[in-house]
């Protein structure tokens, strides 16, 4: 009976907790009320929608997750009849049967809590929903208080990532993010994820193995080779975002350790506005690299897969910290690499090695060390026969096991197997 009173106590804190939250996020929306609400397709009558896919992204935009986006929305309007995608407002035009929310908090946590009332607003509007896929945490408490089945896609929890971004930030409220995470986490009747790393973090926090599916990420292969870029030098390449797990300082030090060849530069393709490089143009200032470091920032695919394909090796300098060996990740930018067929250089972790086997298709090396990132950079800048090795198998790694046609195949099994075939 014990046992029974603390349990039931538990769920009770739980739900007075996520009641508050609510009642605070429709405050917080009265008070910070969005400017711009924004349907791709401006339909007179709103269509009547079967399924949702909420994002608490910007999309469309250059990051790597609008690209997850957009193959899960594909899939997801290829099996059900009408998908609703509610998201972030993006940089760029949104996309038909898309609802783009602008938030004006620049809170982190103001902002989640204004989505989450946002979104709970519409799918109230949307009597005929028969399931809502969810990417976090804020679209996953408007989407559960629907009562409809619903799929938690696990890319990444904000109990983990936060703390690397704000190193201030308070204890209580990681350890309210973390419930709402496991409140969310339980009340899905599926939850997907992209590597083995995240599942095995999901089993920890008491998550039944069998309705967590790991559905690998992928790339696209260009059917036409890319224009060249117009770089006159020999370069490696960085690209993607510049939070601090990515390891974007590491491969900017390196470079410190290449001064005796002329000419080799590190390109950062970045998928920010410059404003967010600031700190590492600071680095790269303080270490004397200003004519060792070129920036590009939100390039169109085709432009950039013109510059992976043409470097010497792309990096995935990933760190050694909680999000990437607890929390566990998988990059787009390796994926994106080996369908450009270009050799890639790695740290040497559990979510690497999912992907990658060193000597094989890559290069696996010990994470946050400049130095060793320098001596592999070397030795594949003066062995062009073995740069074309490892990029020739990673191609055939990523060909053999499919491309996102094959991840995508696996997420429409899940949606005809594991929940009711929905109208088409």
């Amino acid at each position: 009976m014990m046992k029974r009173s603390i349990a039931q106590d538990e769920t009770l804190s739980l739900t007075v907790f996520i009641i508050c939250i609510n009642l605070f996020a429709s405050l917080l929306f009265l008070i910070f009320r969005p400017q711009t609400v924004r349907l791709a397709i401006a339909p007179t009558i709103m269509p009547e929608y079967h399924s949702a896919y909420i994002a608490f992204d910007p999309y469309p935009s250059y990051k790597g997750s609008a690209t997850h986006i957009h193959e899960v929305f594909t899939s997801m309007q290829q099996h059900f009849n009408n998908c609703l995608l509610l998201t972030l407002e993006g940089v760029l035009e949104p996309v038909q049967d898309q609802l783009a929310h602008e938030v004006t908090a620049t809170n982190y946590l103001k902002r989640g809590l204004q989505f989450s009332n946002w979104a709970k607003k519409v799918l109230s509007n949307h009597s005929r929903l028969e399931m809502i896929q969810f990417r976090d945490i804020w679209g996953g408490l408007a989407a559960i208080e629907q009562g409809i089945p619903t799929i938690f896609e696990v890319n990444g929890l904000p109990s983990i990532e936060l703390k690397e971004r704000y190193a201030l930030l308070a204890k209580s409220t990681l350890d309210k993010i973390a419930a709402m995470e496991d409140f969310c986490l339980r009340k899905a009747e599926h939850i997907i994820c992209p590597s083995h790393v995240i599942a095995r973090h999901l089993e920890t926090r008491g998550i039944s193995t069998q309705k967590v599916h790991v559905i690998p990420n992928s790339a696209h292969v260009m059917e036409e080779q890319p224009a060249g870029a117009d770089f006159d030098f020999p370069y490696v390449v960085y690209f993607g975002a510049l939070q601090p797990w990515q390891g974007v300082k590491t491969a900017i030090k390196s470079m410190k350790y290449l001064e005796d060849i002329a000419g080799v530069r590190l390109v950062i393709c970045s998928s920010h506005k410059p404003k967010h490089a600031k700190p590492y143009h600071k680095l790269v200032h303080k270490l004397g690299l200003s004519d060792r470091v070129v920036w590009q920032y939100q390039l169109p695919r085709e432009q950039l897969y013109g510059i992976i394909k043409q470097a010497i090796a792309s990096l995935a300098p990933l760190a050694e910290c909680e999000r990437n060996l607890v929390q566990g990740c998988s990059p787009l930018k390796i994926y994106e690499s080996m369908a450009c067929e270009t050799a890639i250089i790695a740290s040497d972790l559990p979510v690497t090695r999912e992907i990658l086997s060193h000597d094989e298709n890559a290069i696996l090396i010990k994470p946050d060390r400049p130095a060793s990132l320098a001596r592999q950079i070397r030795l594949l800048h003066e062995d062009p026969n073995e740069r074309l090795r490892l990029a020739g198998n990673a191609k055939l790694t990523l060909e053999a096991r499919g491309r996102w046609q094959a991840s995508n195949d696996q997420l429409k099994d899940i949606y005809r197997h594991l929940l009711q075939p929905m109208l088409y």
